[in-house]
């Protein structure tokens, strides 16, 4: 991977993962969440969709940037509201 003319290693990417507790790539997205790594692609270049990190040309995503995208918007039925009174 490169970044401005640099190699960035897959242990320095390992590294940037590890700090913040578990970052994932699109693909393990894919694997652990109902939502495709080509539909990921299409919300970045629209600039909509969970937020992402860019590092040299890998794109990852932290669990709970995943999460928080993906329950923003519950459905609300009528069990739901009978027991938020």
């Amino acid at each position: 991977m490169e970044k401005n003319g640099k190699q960035v290693s897959q242990k320095r990417l390992e590294r940037l993962k590890s700090a913040h507790r578990e970052a994932l790539g699109a693909e393990e997205v894919e694997a652990r969440y109902p939502i495709a790594a080509g539909t990921l692609a299409n919300k970045r270049s629209k600039g909509e969709g969970p937020r992402f990190y860019r590092v040299g040309r890998k794109i990852i995503y932290r669990v709970e940037d995943i999460e928080s995208y993906l329950f923003q918007n519950p459905v609300m039925t009528s069990d739901s509201h009978r027991d938020s009174r």
